[in-house]
């Protein structure tokens, strides 16, 4: 009765299947964030899943879990969205809140697992 359920956007959460417009992603993300709205345990993780569909939380006095956004990334991700080099950079600056959240974790020394819905 204590379990942690974490969240994490994957490719059949939206509609159609992959599809999350980088460009503009808040009517997708709003859509699966008032779906996914009970797992959500601060304001903090709405607001940031609400922003790029990735959150962390705290689930232990040491432990945080981040959940990454991993549907930008698949090869079936739609539409395919790219920067003029072919890659996405950082999609919905996800990079950079990871990067944050493991240096947080790092001067908190607490230890970090990652996961995401669509494996690398």
């Amino acid at each position: 009765p204590y379990a942690s359920i974490i969240p994490a956007i994957g490719n059949n959460d939206v509609t159609p299947d992959y599809y999350l417009d980088l460009e503009d992603p808040m009517e997708i993300l709003t859509m699966v964030a008032r779906g996914l709205d009970t797992l959500m345990e601060s304001e903090e993780e709405r607001t940031t899943f609400l922003n790029g569909g990735f959150l962390a939380r705290n689930v232990s006095d040491s432990l945080t879990v981040l959940s990454l956004n991993t549907l930008v990334y698949s090869t079936s991700h739609i539409p395919a969205n790219s920067d003029d080099d072919g890659q996405m950079n950082d999609p919905l600056t996800q990079f950079a809140w990871l990067e944050n959240q493991l240096d947080l974790a790092a001067t908190n020394f607490r230890t970090v697992y990652i996961m995401g819905h669509i494996p690398p």
